[in-house]
């Protein structure tokens, strides 16, 4: 969050969307942000494709259960994803969100 001309600007905020560190658990959200990270992790004995979301609030793992690969999301590259995040060993996730990649003209 940062302040413009006396007025407080926080990044999902100006798209009508909450910030990441505003995010309620159990409730499905919207959220807009850019992916810091996207890997390849385990999870429990599959492997899932997690991607990293950040804003100048917090932090949300986007995670899809049995994908090695979701093609267009890359570090940099900004997206909508709708879901119920939840915390998971002390991070905020949101399983198999229903997402869009939004073009960089669109930010």
């Amino acid at each position: 969050m940062s302040e413009t001309g006396g007025q407080i600007f926080a990044p999902g905020l100006a798209f009508g969307r909450p910030s990441l560190g505003s995010l309620i658990v159990r409730t499905v959200q919207v959220v807009h942000a850019e992916i810091a990270r996207a890997e390849l992790a385990r999870w429990g004995r599959s492997f899932a494709f997690q991607c990293r979301l950040v804003d100048d609030t917090g932090e949300l793992d986007l995670v899809f259960l049995g994908r090695r690969h979701v093609g267009g999301m890359y570090r940099g590259q900004w997206i909508e994803a709708e879901g119920t995040p939840f915390r998971h060993r002390g991070d905020l996730v949101m399983m198999n969100p229903v997402y869009t990649l939004l073009s960089t003209t669109s930010v």
